[in-house]
């Protein structure tokens, strides 16, 4: 399917501007934490009313420099795009968009939606919990399945615990269907 389908033109121009500022917004507040330790992590911009993020909490700092990198690029390739030197309707130009988002969905730990747009398929893979002791309770991925509206695929979730205490608890995946209460 093709990225962003069922997306309305004029929210995705909004979009479009709107993950270009999120991505310029951390990748300098990164840079100055690289140079000034106690400079201050990245803010979460306002969204427009075309897109929906809930409760964004940037990283302070990147999960690796491949991260930083791959920011930086996929900024870069947006950026025609966003001064409408590359059309919209171009299957790359969508894909550049959607990749971005991905990566900012991981960076802010949120959800990034267009108004108008299909949900998307859940996909969480590649999961490595290592813990030394567990006294509690450890899960690698505790997901609730009632409010969800779309498919979901969960694949290589890992959860190493090499010293569980008595009454401990190690799972990989926790599924609950915890449904609210009227």
């Amino acid at each position: 399917m093709e990225p962003l389908t069922g997306v309305e033109n004029a929210a995705l121009v909004e979009g479009v501007k709107f993950l270009y500022q999120q991505a310029a917004e951390i990748l300098s507040a990164w840079r100055a934490r690289r140079q000034d330790r106690q400079a201050p992590p990245p803010k979460a911009i306002e969204s427009p009313a075309a897109v929906s993020v809930e409760h964004p909490q940037p990283l302070p700092d990147p999960a690796s420099p491949e991260m930083a990198d791959a920011l930086q690029e996929l900024k870069d390739l947006v950026e025609p795009v966003k001064d409408g030197e590359v059309s919209l309707e171009a299957v790359a130009a969508r894909q550049s968009v959607a990749r971005l988002r991905e990566l900012l969905e991981v960076i802010v730990a949120s959800p990034i939606t267009f108004a108008g747009e299909r949900p998307r398929a859940v996909d969480v893979s590649d999961v490595d919990v290592v813990v030394q002791r567990v006294a509690g309770q450890v899960r690698g991925v505790h997901a609730d399945l009632a409010g969800l509206q779309c498919p979901a695929s969960i694949r290589a979730v890992r959860v190493h615990g090499s010293d569980v205490d008595s009454g401990g608890e190690v799972t990989g995946v926790h599924l609950a269907l915890n449904v609210p209460v009227a």
